[in-house]
């Protein structure tokens, strides 16, 4: 497997490094199907963690595809792009996906984009890199209508990747998503326990997740303003919500790491967490560690600055 460090050649349009990040090994050693990021929407260095593994893989000969929670109806859409020259690539990606132009959540990031453009480019250069929007809609959760909570809604997003994974022999499967959708055990939301799309995914293969962890930070996402209280069930009003870079704090998961990391939870590791902080971190294989993480804000129109 790949354990060296790759550098992105000066000649590719967007910027960034293009390496496998230290404890690569660890991780590819275990030779999952489905490789799960599980993001806090909203920062600049999931993505661009993502970006840097696909492109050095890639750049090794490595067949890749990358999942990325954008709605699954734009995915012909995005496909058709995926076809389409360099110039004018991250354009097209506001004026022709909704999520570009729509969403203040941190999934349609400027982060995001750049991660898509990117590799895009990468497949100018005749690197194997596909891309996949698998975020479900209304009119797919309907399969799976009888599942609770947001049961149908995570079992859609499952069974759109493996309906991508299926097209081409894949050496690699990376999926960006957000932490709950990548968990390994059921999510307790409210008045329901639902199965998260990580646990509906490993009955079609092998799934390895890794919890975004880090030290501080920024990252931007929609939080209620202060006095509203909208009852259980209640659709909350935008006007409601603060949508903006907010400083954000989770989990270290253990000691402060000096640098960029990835690698696998160990049993002690988990056991020396605080109870609230080892039981999410049991969701997951393992982690991916940022020293600082910042706030990437949305790409469409209006958004707050």
């Amino acid at each position: 497997m790949i354990a060296a460090a790759l550098m992105l050649a000066a000649t590719a349009a967007p910027s960034g490094r293009c390496a496998l990040p230290t404890g690569w090994s660890e991780i590819a050693a275990k030779n999952p199907r489905f490789l799960v990021f599980g993001e806090e929407h909203g920062t600049r260095e999931s993505p661009e963690l993502v970006s840097s593994i696909a492109c050095a893989l890639a750049r090794k000969g490595h067949r890749v595809l990358v999942g990325v929670e954008l709605s699954s109806s734009g995915n012909s859409t995005l496909q058709q792009l995926w076809d389409s020259p360099v110039e004018g690539f991250a354009q097209r990606l506001e004026d022709r996906l909704p999520d570009f132009a729509h969403r203040q959540d941190g999934v349609g990031s400027e982060a995001m984009r750049g991660m898509l453009e990117r590799l895009h480019a990468l497949t100018r250069e005749g690197r194997k890199i596909d891309i996949v929007a698998f975020n479900s809609n209304p009119t797919e959760e309907k399969r799976w209508a009888n599942l609770p909570g947001q049961g149908p809604h995570e079992a859609a997003q499952a069974a759109n990747i493996a309906s991508a994974a299926k097209k081409n022999p894949y050496d690699y499967i990376l999926i960006l998503v957000g932490n709950s959708h990548a968990q390994k055990q059921p999510v307790q939301f409210r008045n329901a326990k639902y199965k998260p799309m990580a646990m509906h995914l490993a009955s079609v293969g092998s799934v390895l997740s890794l919890g975004e962890i880090f030290g501080s930070g920024t990252a931007w996402n929609c939080i209620l303003k202060p006095g509203p209280n909208p009852r259980s069930g209640e659709q909350i009003a935008q006007s409601d919500l603060d949508c903006g870079s907010h400083t954000t704090a989770m989990t270290s998961g253990g000691p402060v790491r000096p640098k960029t990391q990835i690698g696998l939870w160990s049993k002690a590791e988990i056991e020396s967490q605080p109870m609230d902080d080892a039981s999410w971190l049991s969701g997951y294989d393992g982690y991916y560690w940022f020293p600082v993480v910042h706030a990437s804000p949305p790409v469409g129109a209006g958004a707050l600055r």
